[in-house]
This record gives structure tokens, sequence and C-alpha cells, in this order.
């Protein structure tokens, strides 16, 4: 059913198209709309609609567990070894446009970028994932007791640590936060929204 969240995905559309449209001309508005409609209006809907399928998410936690093993095996050789090593090897092959000349160091380690934009994107998504995969886990047969879901998770938060972000570490210190609020103290959930 139609959901005030999906009133707002497309009403926050339609205001950077008309925002476009206002300060240029109709094709940066129709442009505009184009772009916010594969990066992130199409993946809302589509997630949402697979998300009613248990058989979906068990597929889609097999997936992410997948990808996360194959970017905790790059994070390592980026931190200590050769910095940007993917980005600069899916440059050659014109998979990546970013930026990956300017190496970013801090604590004595280089700041892990994978193929993301930025270090930060890296800690974001996998702030995310570390939400993601016990909501996947927990909302089909697979749970949180089996190996691979697990090390999922773990490869998860090795790769926050590593993008050694400080907007990810405190997402996650406000996720802990908030996941300790929220269990033991029970007569705050009906105010989760506020």
């Amino acid at each position: 059913r139609w959901n005030f969240l999906d009133t707002l995905v497309l009403a926050v559309a339609g205001a950077i198209m008309f925002s476009a449209g206002l300060t240029e001309h109709a094709y940066t508005a129709i442009s505009m709309f184009g772009d916010r409609a594969i990066e992130w209006i199409l993946p809302y809907f589509l997630a949402r609609i697979a998300f009613h399928s248990e058989s979906a998410r068990a597929k889609g936690l097999r997936g992410i567990a997948i990808c996360l093993g194959i970017m905790a095996c790059f994070g390592v050789i980026e931190t200590r070894l050769w910095p940007y090593y993917l980005s600069r090897q899916l440059q050659t092959l014109n998979l990546f446009d970013g930026v990956n000349t300017m190496v970013y160091l801090r604590f004595g380690f280089f700041r892990a970028q994978l193929s993301f934009q930025h270090p930060i994107d890296l800690g974001n998504v996998a702030l995310l994932l570390l939400g993601i995969i016990p909501l996947l886990a927990l909302t089909t047969e697979i749970g949180m007791k089996k190996l691979y879901v697990r090390l999922a998770w773990a490869a998860a938060l090795f790769l926050l640590v590593i993008s050694i972000s400080f907007t990810a570490y405190f997402g996650l210190a406000m996720m802990v936060a908030v996941f300790l609020v929220l269990r033991y103290c029970r007569w705050i959930r009906p105010y989760l929204v506020a």
C-alpha cells in the first residue's frame, strides 16, 4: 500500500525537478528527474516491492554477504598496501570516474575508498549495511547465527573502521545508542518517529 514515505520520496524528487526547471530550463528539470529516478526513486520502490517476499530478502542478504566479502579483501589491500587500488584498476577500464589521486591518511593508515567517490561514502554505506544485514537476517529463516551472516556483518564493521571516517564513527555511535535506548527504555518506543 501507498504510504507517507512514498509520497515524501516523490515530493523531494519533484521539488528538485521544479527547482532545476525554475533556475535553468525544462530540459534541466527532466534531466534532474531522470537522474533522481535512476539513483534513488526506482531503487527505493524496487526495494519496497522486494521486501514483501521473504525469498527476495534472503537472496538479497546472500548477495550482500558475497559483495562484502569481496569488498573486505580489497579493503585490506587499500588500507595497508596500495591506496585506492580498486578505484585505480576500475579507472583503467573506464568504470570509475571519481577522484583518486590524493591519498588520504589518518592514524598512519590509508583511508580505504574501494569503488566509492570518497572514503566517507564507504563508511556510510558500511554503516547502512550494519543495520540492513540484521534486518534481512531476522526477517527470514536465515537468522543471525549462520556463519556467512556473521562474517558479512563483521566485514561491514571492518569496512566502516578502515574508511576512517568520523562521520561513520559518529553514525555507529548513534546507531548503538538508539538501539540501546529502544531495547532498554520501552516507554520511548511509541515516540520513535519524533
